[in-house]
Order: C-alpha cells, then structure tokens, then sequence
C-alpha cells in the first residue's frame, strides 16, 4: 500500500480492505452482525422488552466505533494521513448508519410485525452473505477538498446504499421503501462527517494533506457548515415515522400576492356612521386581483433585491397548506447553494418578548445547536426563516395582538441592522389571523405570499395567471395532487403510477386533500388495510384513524405474545387511557402556547385526572425510544425549559387542536353525566351547577377558543350525536349553565385564588364563550340531520335570556368582546346564532361581523348598532328595531324583514336576495350598491325581490340594481336620491304615480346622474 501527498488530496492506492483490515474492522461481519441483532431487538420488543431493539442495534454499532472502543488506534494510524482519512470516513459512516437506523426503526418493527413469517438470525445471516456487494471493502478512495464539500461524489456510498437496501430488505421493509431508506444515507454521512471532523482535534493532521475547506477556517465557518449540513438532512429525515422523506414527495407551491384595484379603497363604506378610533382596521378587504407565481421563484427573485425597506416577507395559509414544509425545503436548498446564510427558527421556540438579535441568539444557544455560541448576526446576507406567527400568542393575549407586534418589533430591528445595505431579511410563515394582523405593519399586500393548495379554490377570474400556474387555458384548475400520489408512489415503492386514486377524490375526502398535509394523512390511512373511508368523511374521523393505527403499531397488538398493558387493565381500556394521555397533552400545550407543554405539568395533570398509570407507561416508551412512530407523528421532545423540565412539542399543531377539540367533548359529557348523578341523587351526588362550572374554567378558562380549534370541537360534538343521539341533553345542560352565569356570574373566587383580578376576568370570559361553543356546535349537529327545507329560525336555539334583568344581554355581549384590534381573532361572534334574542334589547352594541344564521330575532333592538359584515341567513328580524343601525355589507338572504324599521340605516352594498321587505320603513337610509355587482356577496342573476307596501321616502338610492325586483306600492317623494333609469323604471311599475311626476321628480340640486354617465 502506497499513498501520495498532492495538491488535490490523499491518493489511496490500497483497497479499503488492506486499510480496514490494518484497522480491524471486518465490514462483512458488521453488516451480518447488524442483521442478526436487529432481529434480537425485534423478538425482544415483540416479547415486552420495550427497550430491546434500540440496545441491540446501539450495541452493535457502537463496537464498530473505534474511537469508543480502541483507545490504541492512533498507534495503529500513525502519521498515515490515507489511514487516518479512511478513520474518520469510517467513524462518520458508523454514526450515519445508527442516526438513518434509529430514524427508521418505528418502521423495521412495523415492518417485523406485519411479517407473516418471522425470520430467524440465521436466516438473516444467510440472507445478508448472499445478497451484499459489499463493494465498500473492495473500493478505492481518493480523497480531495471537494469530497468535504461534496461527500457523496464519489462512489464509496453507492455500495453501502445497496447493502443496507438488502438488510432492510432482510428484516422484512419491502423492496421500494428499502431503496427509500438507504438513498437518503449521502445527507446524513455528510453531517456526521463535519460533526466527527469537528470534535476531534486528531484530524487536524490531514490538514497538511489536504485542504480541507472548513479545517482551517475559524469556529464561526465550522459551524455555520455543519449547520447548513444540518438543514440538508432535516429534509431526508422521514416524515411521520414512515419511509418518505420530505424531499422525496415535495412539490414546489403555487402563491398570489393581492393587487388592490386602484378604486377599492375609495369604494370601502365607513365602518359606522361615526366612526371611532380604531375601528377602520375592521373593513372588508379592498377588491383585488390575484396575481399567481411559484413561491420559490417569487422568494429568491426577492432575496436578490437592494430595497433595504423591502426586508420582511410573510407566507400566509390555512392549517396544514404546506407553510412550515415549503420553509424547510427553502432552508435546504438555500444551505446548498451556499449564497445566503439562512436561519430556520420555529417561532413556538422564540421568546417574543425579547428583541430579534437577543431572541435569535438565545435560540441557536441550545447545546444541541450547531450554532451555540456563534452570533448569527455576524453573517452577511442572513435570511431568517420564522415559521409560525400563529404560535406566539401568550397567557392573556390575543394571537393576531401578539403577532402583529412581533413583526413590528422586527421592522424596526431591521431598519437599525439593514443601514446602507440589505444585511438581514427575514420570511414569516404564519396563518390566515396571525399573518393578516403581521401584514398590517407592512402595509403592502404584494409583500403577503398567500399559498395555493394542491387545487386552487374560487373561480379562475379571481385570478391575474398568464402562465397558467393555477388554471389552464380552459379556466380549469390544475391539479397538483396526481404529482404529489406519483412521487408518494417512488418513494414508498407503491403503484400510484396514475396518481392519486379515484375513490380519494369524492365527497369530503376530496375537499380534504386539496391541502398538502391533510392529503398525506389520507395517504397514509389509504395504506392502511383497516381504514375504511365513507362518504361523510372528515377531518377527525381522518384523525381518529390515524390514531387507532399509531396505537395499534406503536403498542404493538399486533400477531405477537406478551405486551404488556397497566395491570388491572384489558387491551380496550389500555387504548382508551393511551388517548387520553395524548388528550391531556393537548390540552395543557393550550393551555400554554399551543403547542409545547412540560413533562412534570403533563405529570401532574395526568395525576389529577387518574391517569398515572398510563402515564407511565407512555412515558416509559418515550425514555426507551422505542415509541418512534408516537413520538414521530404526534409529539416530540424539544428541549428544556430554564428550570431544567424536560419540554415536549406537537410535530404540527393541528393535532394537539384535534386532540384537544377531543379532550373538551370528553369534559362536556363528563359534566353532563354529573349533573344528570345530582339531579336524580337529590344533589348528594354528582357536581351542582357551580361546581360544573368550576370544572369548565378548569379546562376552558386558561385559553381562549379560535376558530381552527372550534372546528375539530364541532365535529367531533356532531360525531358522537351521530352515535348517541346527545345533542339535544347536552345542550340543555349548558343551557343551565349559561342561565347560572347570567344569574350569578362565573364562580372565579372558587377556582384559583392565585389568580389575580385581571386573570379572573379573562378566564369568565373564555369559560363564557365555550359555553356558546357548545350550543352552537349542539345545534349545528341537530341541523345536520335536518332537512333544509325545514330548518327556520330559531329551530334548536336556546332560550335563557328570560327572566334576566334589565340590560344582562347588553352586559353578558361586553363581557364576552375583545378589544377592537383583535375582534377579527374571536370567536364568540360566531356563536350568537343559537341563543334566541327576541325582544331584547341589543342597541348601540358593536356587533362587527356577527352570525345571526338561523337566529330568532324578533322585536330585538339593534337601534344604532354596528353590524357591519354579519350574517342574518334566514334569521327572522320581524318588527325589529334597525333604527340608525350599520348594516353595510351586511347578508339578509332569504331574511324576514316584515315590519322591520330601518330608518336612518345604513345598507349600503346589503345582499338582500329573497328577503321578505313586506312593511319595511326605509326612510332615510342608505341603499347605494344595494346588490353588490363588485362584491364579496356578488350574483350574476338579477334579483327577483316583491318589495310592495315599501316606503323608500328619503332613501338614497344612488346607483342601486334593481333587476326584476318587483315595486309596486312603493312610496316616495322628493328626498328619495334616484337616479333617471331607477325613476323610470319605478314609475312603469307605478302608472297611478304618473299624474304626480313633477312633485315627486327630485330638485335638481340632489338629483344623482345615472352610473357612468
């Protein structure tokens, strides 16, 4: 053996073989070996040795680990730079192996379960001997700089991906997800090739050999290469526990960005009449174009721009559209490429509080980290990649409050960091509320990436596509999802040559997959040979299958003898405490940030609940590492918290949302069952109404419902009605409830006396508004199973508003509002549809984009009242008083308006289709654009509305579209604002009015010209 120092790196003339051997290490024996002791682990799980696996594997590679386990080996290295080379190869392909293996395992044991004949270690021995190239012992290496740069050009891994595709092989994954697997081993060796490099000074000796790009750089250089390798390898490690990774499956996304009209914001009508302070923030969005582009292109056509004002972006999307995939993919591809530093931070790791330089700092601080004690900032140009605006909210503040003063907070940092030149930008992911309250402080909706889904929603006219990006030239949408199947398809070594299937694409399920996590859900149920998908799929049904499979694969009750369940426990309520270990995890991440919770607060709430010994055993999972798959899909642990508690995150928030919309129907039927206990036990048994209530602000009153979170809540409400037929008692009960509370107020001096007064008051209010929660979610799922011809106002709604005091319902709608800023994140104007309001008295109240569906609303009282936006889809407003009130852009369809005074209102750009107007005073209001032809609420047929008996004296009813709208005994006079065409028309229908043209023809001085003219 011979080697020659060169400009270009170690030339290696001898084998690996002659090296490995020199070395001791016989790399047939090791693969052969690896076979045997993972079918060890497997039998050892498989028998209730839950830590088996993971110690068999780890033992095995870790006696191949030189620096471990042969403290002589320098001796043996010598000052031989090719030996030493082939070391630290060695050494980094051993720690590659044992991170791809351990990333994996939770699919070796599935694959190992499902076997329907398990392989002996002798079968596998001799299955590795005749199938293994082993070609790793025969190659030749020449080391250059470029292979540190470039590790996997060479063809030294081509061989080793090929003998661990047989071994995966051997112990049971099939032929495609092997292949899978073993390819992503060139991002992992390279990371642990700078990880070895950099922990041990020993191989500072290569450096006179070669010039090794990163050895004779300073710590800083060091480190932001094997960050960037880190970046490189998030994206190969497997998603969910299962053989894809994220790079294998990813599709690029489509974006728009919102061109305003230039006329749209003219157009916008005031909020009230009198506007206050503040309350302009609440109008509709302004009418815009939506121009379509490739997000990746639009971002780096940014990033390559020198407007130091332009240095934040924001990526806004609904939950599960791709955000935080498209922010990993982007980090990677941007590490490789070697132009930008980037910095990929989860925002629900960040600090809000603190300022952008010393939150960042703190976070690349974790000893894990492979930027601790490097300051980011001192790399230029850095791009910070944020992901998750909508998980910084904190304890009593609002979500879109919080997030619009973070990216404030970083608009100013960056004009003190950004001076003469663009040195930081920064790229916000976030959803709808979070990223559209950030997006205020840009005031640039073009600075707004709004993602498209797999398929576009809305019309094609919506859309400015000139390179039919989102449409076709047939105004068809493009379909992203049959890419998305093929590429599932490779990599999991599955026939989805066509795409996705056709029975994914009906009913539900094809709304679900139009979003790119959702859709890999289902193909991951798909897989799955006892999911069965009906017609009336959703989301938590989605969810609950895909839980029953991760339990029935991680718990393993499967073909194999002896798990082990909590003693005094059968299989059934094993399961059933395993769910609710995960529910409470859930509910105490919201009661915290969302998403992350603490080991000791799991603990104790766990204890609380009875559930120590499920803790336990899920604990015990966790510490042995052999809950992968439930680790992997659900939750994962982060980091510690100051106090040194270990800390646990959710990998994606919509899953600690549906396991707490679970958690919340438990505590309604819980309650419900106990007053049904005190009721028929004479109250010695059971919780009364104050100790219900109690036990609701103990698992509602922490944190304030959002809309993503209501809507697991109500389905999952609406699928146990479906399998009890409980809607009707449950919404009696909190019926009770909410009658108490406006008797009574909320028992806070009886919950938490830590809490101070301010806490108090917050807790009532969110504890109010989840009481709403739950009739409205009772009602809907009574609604469901109601034909639509038969649902009317007021059906199902609640009545717990009689024999209240004077002004409670004007009380109990303040205790429950927000500030005005953040109304837009509420909930409980939402929620108002199920109570019965008639006869009460409501005026002056800011009733801003409310949903009064189906309300019963008779007589109430609404004089001067702001409900500009809100909803009143067949709700009855007969003889209801809208005297002065704001009701622009407001929806009466199919609304009962008989006798309804709106005098003086305003109902300007009002959807009034099939309204019944019969009697209605309309004196003095304002009717212009009273059809919406450039809305929101826009309809391409004429309306067709009977208006007789109307009285439109002094209405203004510039540029108002009538259509066929029948008129007839109408009245009006000299103040009614018309323009000719609209006189004309009404007087055709009119003829006795004839004779009095002049005196009702308008002066000329307040006549309106006709539109356009």
């Amino acid at each position: 053996m011979s080697n020659e120092l060169s400009p270009t790196g170690v030339e290696v003339d001898a084998s690996v073989r002659e090296i490995s051997e020199d070395l001791g290490i016989d790399y047939r024996s090791f693969f052969i070996n690896l076979g045997k002791a993972t079918v060890s682990g497997l039998v050892g799980f498989s028998t209730g040795n839950p830590g088996a696996f993971a110690t068999s594997i780890s033992n095995l590679l870790n006696s191949f680990s030189a620096f471990k386990d042969r403290p002589d080996i320098y001796e043996k290295v010598g000052d031989d730079p090719s030996k030493l080379a082939w070391l630290l190869i060695h050494q980094s392909l051993i720690a590659a192996v044992t991170d791809l293996v351990g990333d994996h395992d939770a699919r070796f044991r599935a694959a190992y379960q499902d076997a329907e004949e398990l392989p002996t270690e002798e079968e596998i021995g001799k299955h590795l001997e005749e199938s293994m190239d082993l070609n790793l012992a025969e190659a030749e290496v020449r080391i250059t700089p470029s292979f540190f740069d470039r590790p996997t050009e060479p063809h030294l891994l081509e061989s080793l991906q090929r003998d661990l595709a047989a071994w995966f092989e051997a112990v049971g994954v099939p032929e495609g997800e092997a292949t899978s697997i073993s390819t992503r081993l060139p991002s992992y060796f390279r990371t642990a090739l700078i990880d070895e490099w950099r922990e041990h000074s020993e191989y500072q000796r290569l450096e006179e050999a070669v010039q090794v790009p990163f050895a004779h750089a300073q710590r800083r250089a060091q480190a932001w290469e094997a960050y960037r390798a880190h970046l490189q390898k998030q994206v190969d490690e497997p998603v969910f526990g299962e053989a894809v990774s994220l790079r294998q499956i990813y599709i690029w996304p489509r974006t728009f960005v919102q061109i305003p009209k230039e006329d749209s914001e003219a157009d916008q009508p005031p909020l009230s009449h009198t506007n206050t302070a503040g309350e302009g923030d609440l109008r509709g969005e302004p009418e815009a174009e939506r121009r379509v582009s490739w997000l990746r292109k639009s971002v780096l056509e940014w990033l390559k721009g020198e407007d130091e004002s332009d240095a934040i972006r924001i990526i806004k999307g609904d939950p599960g559209t791709g955000k935080s995939s498209f922010a990993k993919m982007l980090a990677a591809e941007l590490a490789q490429q070697n132009e930008h530093a980037v910095l990929f931070a989860p925002l629900s790791r960040l600090d809000a509080t603190k300022q952008l330089t010393e939150a960042i700092q703190q976070f690349v601080s974790a000893p894990d980290h492979p930027l601790n004690g490097i300051d980011p900032f001192d790399e230029t140009p850095l791009l910070l990649i944020l992901d998750g605006l909508d998980e910084l909210s904190k304890r009593g503040r609002v979500g879109a409050d919080v997030a619009r003063d973070f990216v404030d907070a970083i608009n100013r940092a960056l004009r003190g960091l950004n001076q003469g030149s663009v040195a930081v930008r920064v790229l916000l992911s976030g959803r709808r509320i979070a990223a559209d309250a950030g997006a205020k402080i840009l005031r640039d909706p073009t600075k707004v990436f709004n993602l498209i889904p797999f398929v576009p929603e809305g019309d094609s006219d919506r859309y400015e596509d000139p390179d039919f990006l989102a449409f076709d030239e047939d105004e068809e949408p493009i379909d992203h999802r049959d890419d998305w199947w093929q590429k599932y398809g490779e990599a999991s070594g599955s026939d989805y040559d066509e795409g996705m299937p056709s029975r994914l694409r009906r009913d539900r399920l094809g709304e679900i997959t139009r979003q790119p996590l959702l859709n890999y859900l289902v193909a991951l149920a798909y897989e799955d040979d006892d999911t069965d998908f009906s017609e009336d799929a959703s989301l938590n049904t989605l969810y609950d299958q895909l839980l029953d499979g991760v339990y029935r694969r991680d718990y393993d009750f499967g073909p194999h003898p002896g798990t082990k369940v909590v003693s005094g426990t059968t299989e059934e309520m094993q399961k059933e405490g395993f769910v609710r270990v995960l529910e409470e995890i859930a509910l105490d991440a919201w009661h915290g940030d969302g998403r992350t919770t603490t080991l000791a607060s799991i603990e104790k709430r766990c204890k609380r609940e009875g559930l120590i010994g499920y803790f336990e055993n899920v604990q015990n999972k966790l510490a042995t590492g052999i809950s992968q798959l439930l680790a992997a899909f659900y939750f994962r642990k982060t980091g510690q918290t100051p106090q040194g508690e270990a800390t646990f995150e959710f990998t994606h928030k919509t899953f600690a949302e549906y396991l707490t919309g679970r958690r919340i129907v438990r505590t309604v039927m819980e309650i419900h069952d106990e007053r049904q206990r005190n009721e028929e036990r004479g109250g010695r048994y059971g919780l009364d109404l104050e100790g219900s209530l109690r036990t609701w602000i103990g698992a509602c009153g922490p944190s304030a419902m959002d809309e993503d979170l209501f809507q697991f809540f109500n389905d999952e409400l609406r699928i146990r009605h479906k399998e009890n037929n409980c809607a009707s008692d449950w919404k009696e009960t909190f019926s009770d409830l909410i009658r108490y509370v406006l008797h009574h107020d909320m028992p806070m001096h009886k919950v938490d006396a830590t809490l101070d007064y301010k806490t108090e008051k917050l807790w009532a209010r969110n504890a109010e508004e989840a009481l709403l929660a739950v009739a409205q979610a009772c009602r809907h799922a009574q609604l469901a199973e109601t034909e639509d011809s038969a649902q009317k106002a007021g059906l199902y709604a609640i009545n717990v508003l009689e024999e209240v005091p004077q002004g409670t319902a004007m009380d109990w709608i303040r205790r429950l509002q927000v500030p005005v800023s953040e109304h837009s994140d509420a909930l409980y104007s939402e929620l108002l549809s199920p109570v019965d309001w008639s006869d009460t008295n409501l005026s002056k109240s800011f009733l801003y984009k409310t949903q009064f569906a189906l309300a019963d609303l008779q007589e109430i009282k609404l004089k001067d009242a702001n409900l500009h936006l809100s909803i009143f889809y067949k709700s009855d407003l007969q003889e209801a008083n809208l005297q002065g009130a704001n009701v622009s852009f407001a929806l009466f369809y199919k609304t009962d308006l008989r006798g309804a005074d709106l005098r003086g209102a305003n109902l300007r750009d009002a959807f009034l289709e099939d309204a019944d107007l019969r009697e209605t005073d309309l004196r003095g209001t304002d009717l212009r654009g009273l059809t919406l032809p450039e809305t929101r609420y826009r309809r391409l047929i004429p309306f067709e509305i009977e208006m007789p008996e109307l009285n439109l004296q002094e209405v203004n009813l510039q540029d108002a579209q009538w259509g066929q709208t029948q008129v007839s005994g109408i009245k009006i006079d000299k103040k009614t604002l018309m323009d000719d065409n609209l006189r004309d028309y009404i007087l055709s229908q009119n003829p006795d009015m004839m004779e009095d043209v002049n005196p009702l023809e308008p002066e000329p001085s307040i006549l309106m010209s006709p539109p356009g003219s």
